[in-house]
């Protein structure tokens, strides 16, 4: 049992003092074999913390990005995507695919063999369905979680039509094209900076750390464009717009009341 536990010992002592740190499943391993050593060892108390430390930053960045009862893994989602020219030349194909399906403004009153499918099973038909901006599909608004809107006072009014693009924060994706919750950076950034703190490495540590700096390499070539001349009066022609189309409706708003 001693010469066990000295060998044990070497194992540990061999891979805490390498030139990265170890990584998670070596020290799993280590700790499973410690555990059925006869030998009370105080290297086998440090590596289950620094495993349940690990275990910890794990949970909080599943929680941080995996949506409930998703079908999904933590590396799933933050690796970068093997194949991505194939997904893209797949979405691609479902948009051309979606884009030619009837609207469900024109399933009112035409039946159709090629209409969408929502999430419930149903087709969705009417003015309360919504499509997604990326793989272009339909579905009922009643189903699926909408975008944040930028007016209370619209989204309160339950007979109100489909809103417009400039009454919501952001894009409609749809279950199966938004894989989850998307957090914001300073988040991401946030849980980096707890992973740096660990003496353990993780696949989806290193994922993350990818993940980011492609997020923050995009986010400065979109900056960069923003400030062009060109977008910059793009721009302030849409807002121009916005105002106008916001001040039309207003009326009508009046004489609905």
């Amino acid at each position: 049992a001693l010469a066990k536990a000295r060998a044990w010992i070497a194992d540990v002592d061999e891979i805490q003092n390498g030139d990265h740190y170890p990584c998670l499943d070596d020290l799993e391993g280590l700790v499973a074999v410690g555990r059925d050593l006869p030998v009370g060892l105080e290297e086998l108390r440090q590596l289950e913390l620094q495993v349940l430390t690990a275990h910890s930053w794990r949970e909080k960045a599943s929680k941080t990005f995996l949506k409930k009862n998703s079908c999904y893994t933590l590396l799933e989602i933050v690796a970068f995507k093997e194949g991505e020219q194939k997904e893209k030349e797949g979405i691609l194909q479902l948009r051309r695919t979606n884009s030619a399906k009837p609207s469900p403004l024109a399933l009112l009153t035409t039946a159709s063999s090629t209409a969408s499918i929502c999430v419930c099973g149903q087709v969705p038909a009417g003015v309360g369905a919504l499509q997604c901006d990326l793989c272009q599909d339909w579905f009922h608004g009643r189903c699926v979680t909408v975008p944040r809107l930028l007016s209370s006072q619209r989204s309160s009014l339950p007979s109100s039509p489909l809103l417009a693009w400039w009454e919501w924060d952001t894009k409609f994706l749809c279950p199966l094209c938004m894989r989850s919750r998307r957090p914001r950076l300073e988040t991401i950034l946030a849980l980096l900076v707890a992973l740096q703190r660990l003496p353990v490495r993780l696949p989806e540590g290193e994922a993350l750390q990818c993940l980011t700096e492609r997020a923050i390499s995009w986010q400065g070539r979109a900056r960069q464009v923003l400030a062009s001349e060109e977008v910059t009066a793009l721009l302030g022609r849409l807002a121009e717009l916005r105002q106008r189309l916001q001040a039309e409706s207003k009326p009508e708003e009046s004489l609905a009341y």
